[in-house]
């Protein structure tokens, strides 16, 4: 959440609430940040009348700040400054800090060096999502943020023994390759607004060179990985235009970009839901739909361990390394930044590009991989 420095004028809403703090007490008070914010300006104006360090200041965005809020907005004090989309603070008075120009032992309302707002709302409240691939890793962290903008969310994965998702929420067991299940799935969601496509599978084998394997190592890697992204275009694409709006979005990955020789059937899979992102999102750009991929760069997944599994096998057992003393080798080696991705960020950039502040990002293939790409 971003978060912006506000300063505000003398209103009565703050100076009610002012005078509110002012009545003592150490008790948490729920007040609107507009309110506060105006607080904090007339207090940075006004000599003696309180000092800006000590207090304690949380955003929330609970169902308790909410219904706070609603109360709030009823209230002919606070009303004026909240809206429907005003956030609350909790408010912890801080009373035993003596004021620099204060009488020796006068208690003085303590206030924070700045009073701290939403600077981004990304307005998803009840818009339904569709995550394939939701039963683990990267796409499980994405299906969690989507729950946690308060999304609807059907999440569709192979393994049977995912972990549900809340109450409220539901869960598939199904197979990407199956056009016929993928189908299914999306004529059960209904309308959609979102789509995201985070499946992937390598070889299990190791290239260096690509001759290494067998030509049938590539049949199922490109069914996973291509054929079942096309797949949930095809099956939701007609429910997307229906609604004239709404978004898709691929996880790639970087091997899909730099020719990764480490499994080359899963970096040619991985090429291709980058090219068909451009076409995709050429298509349906005239539908109000934007399509965008997602590539990671190294995320301790299954898939990375399988990658260390499958390099190790061909090495002497005087060269095999245990899994972390390998991936604090390979980070240094292919990241300038020189630390591992985590499944939280590429959930925090999902439900970003699903937001109106997205509304000009189309087409695109986002890397998040600690420059990795413009280091190869």
């Amino acid at each position: 959440m971003g978060i912006q420095k506000l300063v505000a004028s003398q209103s009565r809403a703050a100076r009610d609430c002012r005078e509110a703090l002012e009545c003592g007490g150490s008790t948490p008070l729920w007040l609107c940040v507009g309110a506060m914010t105006e607080i904090a300006g007339c207090a940075g104006r006004t000599k003696g009348a309180a000092f800006l360090r000590g207090a304690t200041v949380t955003l929330s965005d609970s169902p308790e700040a909410r219904e706070k809020q609603r109360q709030a907005a009823r209230s002919p004090k606070a009303g004026a400054t909240l809206d429907a989309t005003t956030l609350l603070i909790q408010w912890t008075p801080f009373h035993s800090h003596p004021a620099a120009d204060a009488s020796p032992g006068r208690p003085c309302i303590a206030l924070p060096d700045a009073v701290t707002s939403p600077a981004m709302q990304l307005n998803l409240d009840e818009q339904k999502v569709a995550i394939i691939g939701a039963g683990h890793g990267i796409g499980r962290a994405i299906a969690e943020a989507f729950v946690a903008e308060r999304c609807r969310v059907w999440a569709f994965d192979r393994d049977p023994k995912a972990p549900p998702l809340p109450a409220g929420h539901a869960s598939v067991t199904g197979d990407v390759t199956r056009y016929d299940a993928v189908r299914d799935f999306a004529n059960a969601i209904g309308d959609v607004d979102h789509v995201v496509f985070s499946v992937g599978t390598g070889s299990g084998k190791f290239g260096f060179p690509f001759w290494n394997l067998d030509p049938s190592d590539w049949a199922r890697v490109l069914e996973i990985n291509l054929i079942g992204a096309v797949n949930v275009a095809h099956a939701f694409a007609p429910k997307l235009i229906a609604r004239g709006k709404g978004s898709m979005l691929f996880l790639v990955s970087v091997a899909g970009q730099i020719g990764s020789q480490t499994d080359p059937p899963y970096s040619a899979a991985k090429a291709g839901p980058i090219n068909f992102t451009q076409c995709a999102a050429k298509d349906l750009a005239p539908h109000g739909i934007r399509v965008n991929a997602l590539s990671p760069g190294m995320v301790k997944t299954d898939l990375n361990q399988s990658v260390w599994k499958a390099g190790q096998a061909n090495l002497p057992a005087s060269q095999q390394q245990d899994y972390e003393t390998w991936a604090a080798e390979k980070i240094r080696k292919v990241s300038p930044l020189g630390r591992w991705q985590t499944p939280p960020e590429f959930a925090a950039m999902a439900v970003f590009l699903a937001s109106d502040h997205a509304a000009n990002i189309t087409g695109q293939t986002i890397n998040i991989d600690g420059g990795q790409v413009t280091h190869s």
